[in-house]
């Protein structure tokens, strides 16, 4: 085959994950990606997609190898986001049967090592409330945030991932702090690579976009800004790195102290008018616990939290 890589960039756009397709179609689809990745992980001849690699072309297979994790990884947030544990069982054993893995073999190499996103009670909570906006409505509702009269309701957006990008984001935040970045974040960005709420249409309660495209994020994208830009004010002895935003009023950001191991959150109000941050949540993971808490209103975790011109 003259271009084996576009061949194969093609068959992993047809077997993409879609709602439309019957459980044996998913079977399917799932099996003939891992089984390939499992034969270009473990075999010196590798087959792809039934087809056994011609002499002289194992490494042109293998380096594509990125193409069909990435391809993987979308599957298993798909079967998550459908159905839960056990699509997530159901992922792992149609791996394991195949030999496969999302992880690579060597971490020096030029592969993405896409790690995978801890299976916690916090994210799968977020979750639900993305995925069905429709709980968002009383608490937004009762908080004024949206009106009866208007037929106003609550929609959510998140970014699509891309595990190449979240890892070059994920390392610059290491090479900066000398850390790496929480857990939960990172399993974030693997499941949405930044994540809206506000009043919209009702007709489009949820949606998957590039991340380039989402609205004023509660949680930035790893393409939204610069999430470095306030670092060089160096807030309370904590240098700061901004995770979200609330729109013309503030940043939500880690806090790294070179005397602490720590990675609380903070807020910070975006004309620097001297007011001094505020500890939002001891960790992360603590701070979307809180937001899932108020219906994913931001203003409420700042009340909460007693912040100046909140409180």
């Amino acid at each position: 085959m003259s271009d084996i890589g576009a061949w194969v960039r093609q068959k992993l756009v047809e077997l993409a994950p879609s709602d439309s397709l019957q459980p044996g179609e998913t079977g399917q689809r799932l099996a003939s990606l891992a089984q390939s990745l499992g034969s270009i992980q473990g075999w010196s001849r590798p087959m792809v997609f039934g087809l056994l690699c011609a002499p002289g072309d194992e490494e042109r297979v293998k380096a594509l190898a990125p193409h069909f994790r990435s391809s993987l990884a979308g599957w298993r947030r798909h079967l998550s986001e459908t159905h839960g544990e056990d699509g997530e069982a159901f992922f792992e054993d149609v791996l394991r049967r195949y030999g496969a893995s999302l992880h690579a073999a060597d971490v020096g190499s030029s592969e993405v090592v896409i790690p995978k996103p801890p299976n916690s009670d916090v994210l799968r909570r977020l979750d639900q409330l993305l995925l069905q906006p429709a709980r968002l409505d009383v608490p937004w509702r009762d908080a004024g945030y949206i009106e009866d009269e208007d037929d106003e309701t609550v929609c959510t957006w998140v970014g699509r991932p891309e595990p190449a990008r979240i890892t070059a984001y994920a390392e610059s935040y290491e090479a900066e702090f000398g850390r790496t970045l929480p857990p939960t974040l990172t399993g974030l960005l693997l499941r949405h690579d930044g994540v809206a709420v506000g009043p919209g249409d009702e007709r489009a309660r949820f949606a998957r976009v590039e991340p380039g495209e989402l609205a004023q994020p509660q949680v930035w994208s790893t393409c939204c800004g610069d999430p470095f830009a306030i670092d060089s004010l160096v807030l309370r002895g904590t240098r700061m790195f901004i995770v979200g935003e609330l729109a013309d009023s503030g940043f939500v950001c880690l806090g790294a102290s070179d005397s602490s191991e720590e990675q609380e959150v903070f807020w910070v109000p975006s004309d620097f008018s001297g007011q001094p941050p505020t500890r939002l949540a001891p960790s992360f993971a603590a701070f979307i616990e809180d937001w899932c808490e108020v219906g994913l209103l931001l203003p409420e975790v700042l009340r909460r939290r007693c912040v100046p011109g909140w409180d």
